[in-house]
């Protein structure tokens, strides 16, 4: 399909959703393409001027699998609905099913947390990270427990694609990947044991049963999926929301996407006061301390399994100017770290930083592991200075 049939299709099925939404008055002015992925086509829609009426929208058209182009919809469905989520993501306007499109609100230009990486705008990080963290627990504390993610059950299952989601699939497609990651201990001659698989099966129990712990997450945590705006940080596409770990994203920022220790203390550190501030995940320091062991092992252990043994002949591309190598000695080191405390993942943390040292081994040029972007947290000093 050419793009100006794209285009038309999208704004027939907008002008219904909105119409639905607002009334019959409502009317398209102008229609373009802003954004083209594997998964979807997203459009802005300008809007003819009307009582009650947004200047513009944004339409994004699901174009290839009904489990996340639906479970996009179902999140901002859910999250628009609820008093305390306002303001977390997009506004959700209304949608068209047999057309695959959902329409929300347009937020218009901004930087993403992508955007100041890339410029290196290294001064204006510690502040943006410290708004996404208040976003993140804001939308923890507005959706924890069973009672709220009932009601986000009930509106994902009207919806097409929603069969095998929830976290127990997850978990189970997770232990299922188990030996790939253990592969990897083996390949670089240390071999995890009997101690780690009875603690991986722990792991998976944490993140099917989180109690105390259970929140809508958006399951995605990266540098685009964020809009940074003049006095806030939403979060944006959430084609992996469900109910799971409250602490799956904060800890995508320690392993899945790896900040510098010192900016990921001023993410963290942003996040637990205001879900102290607020009263929520009401456990002590040490079942904290656990909880946050587990869901960085089950991130770490995530990774080991999807990277591919062959990287230990070549090496290649993994995100950017990361490689997959750095992305398995970073996984290695902070599995290793995370479980050290708290949390009864002992032999897991000494298999991580077993792995973490034979990989600095035979490949020493990997330096810490971490994304080029590390290079913020320590920016050379100018000569002289």
């Amino acid at each position: 399909m050419g793009e100006a049939a794209t285009v038309d299709g999208v704004v027939r099925a907008t002008t219904r959703a909105l119409r639905d939404r607002f009334g019959e008055h409502v009317s398209i002015a102008d229609a373009r393409i802003v954004a083209t992925r594997e998964r979807s086509v997203t459009v802005r829609c300008d809007l003819a001027p009307g009582p009650g009426v947004p200047r513009s929208v944004i339409a994004k058209q699901n174009t290839g699998d009904d489990a996340r182009g639906f479970t996009d919809w179902a999140s901002l469905a859910f999250l628009s609905a609820l008093e305390g989520t306002r303001g977390v993501a997009p506004g959700f306007y209304g949608g068209d099913v047999r057309a695959r499109l959902f329409v929300m609100e347009d937020l218009g230009g901004s930087r993403t947390l992508a955007d100041l990486l890339a410029t290196r705008d290294w001064a204006a990080l510690p502040g943006v990270l410290r708004s996404l963290a208040g976003t993140m627990a804001r939308l923890v504390v507005a959706t924890a427990g069973p009672a709220r993610e009932a009601r986000y059950g009930r509106l994902r299952a009207e919806l097409p694609g929603a069969a095998e989601l929830g976290r127990q699939a997850e978990a189970n497609r997770w232990l299922a990947s188990w030996p790939r990651a253990a592969a990897w201990f083996r390949a670089l001659d240390c071999p995890a044991g009997e101690a780690c698989a009875d603690e991986v099966a722990r792991v998976a129990q944490v993140y099917a049963e989180p109690g105390p712990f259970l929140a809508f997450s958006h399951g995605d945590p990266a540098p685009t999926n964020n809009h940074v705006g003049p006095s806030s940080t939403r979060l944006l596409d959430f084609e992996y929301g469900a109910y799971r770990h409250a602490l799956y994203d904060v800890t995508g920022w320690y392993v899945l996407c790896p900040l510098p220790e010192t900016w990921l203390a001023a993410l963290h550190g942003t996040f637990r006061e205001h879900l102290a501030r607020d009263g929520a995940l009401s456990v002590d320091e040490e079942g904290y301390g656990a909880a946050w062991a587990a869901i960085c092992a089950y991130r770490a252990l995530a990774i080991l399994g999807w990277l591919p043994l062959d990287i230990v002949d070549e090496d290649r591309p993994w995100a950017e100017e990361w490689t997959m190598r750095g992305a398995l000695l970073t996984a290695a080191t902070r599995l290793g770290r995370a479980t050290a405390g708290p949390g009864g993942l002992s032999a897991l943390s000494e298999a991580g930083s077993q792995l973490a040292r034979a990989a600095r081994r035979r490949w020493p040029e990997l330096g810490s592991g971490l994304p080029w972007w590390s290079e913020g947290a320590n920016p050379p000093h100018p000569q002289g200075g």
